[in-house]
């Protein structure tokens, strides 16, 4: 929504990741562990060419996404740090995507019907892979929220249910829009979100192991306890 309106270019989601346009920079210093290096590649490609940047925390080493903050501050990046309320949930539709491989709206609204009917198969869960990936993404989160409050960093922490809950999302993604001197304008249509689809249509009960996903998870995260405070 932000690069559709924005006149700088977004070329690809993600460009950190291997395989993809920046995806050198994560490559040396797989091979390398050239910190220094990696700094000051990640410098010039963002000066050289500034880019709207989609990274995902959890998909490179955390010094790569370290250096990417250090460039983005030193280059004069705005930056957004987007998690969710729910983590139990973020996993819970991660898991869901990695057992159907379908990784988006426009996916699951042709594929999630026929998985939910039988005609097509989801994978079982890797339970030792959810079990590593949870502790991998909350090291990533305490890393670069530590990583952004020590260097002073102005950055604004957006909710995913905040920004697309079934009320007031249009709302937050357009106050969103504005700070950053972009556009506002009214989506077309209430966004239906991955979450969303996978619920309408009862995937997760093709899915032979969720259930014992869905304990792994609670052990990570478990209900909280709302305390009343008294005025």
């Amino acid at each position: 929504m932000l690069s559709a309106r924005s006149a700088i270019a977004t070329h690809e989601y993600e460009p950190l990741r291997d395989e993809r346009a920046m995806g050198y920079i994560t490559q040396e210093f797989r091979r390398t562990s050239d910190l220094e290096k990696a700094g000051e590649w990640m410098t010039r490609a963002l000066r050289t060419h500034p880019l709207n940047i989609l990274h995902c925390i959890d998909i490179v080493p955390l010094q790569v996404t370290g250096a990417l903050i250090e460039a983005a501050l030193a280059e004069g990046y705005t930056l957004l740090l987007l998690t969710s309320r729910d983590e139990a949930a973020r996993q819970s539709a991660v898991s869901v995507a990695e057992a159907t491989s379908v990784w988006g709206p426009k996916e699951a609204e042709r594929a999630f019907p026929k998985i939910a009917a039988g005609q097509s198969r989801a994978k079982s869960i890797n339970l030792k892979g959810l079990k590593l990936r949870l502790r991998n993404d909350l090291t990533a989160l305490g890393y670069v929220t530590g990583l952004l409050q020590q260097r002073g960093a102005a950055f604004d922490w957006l909710f995913y249910e905040d920004l697309f809950g079934a009320a007031g999302g249009t709302a937050a993604r357009n106050r969103v829009a504005t700070k950053l001197g972009l556009a506002a304008q009214r989506d077309a249509t209430p966004s239906r979100t991955f979450r969303d689809m996978a619920q309408e249509a009862p995937v997760t009960g093709r899915i032979p192991n969720f259930d014992a996903a869905t304990q792994v998870m609670a052990g990570f995260f478990p209900p909280r306890v709302s305390v009343a405070h008294a005025d």
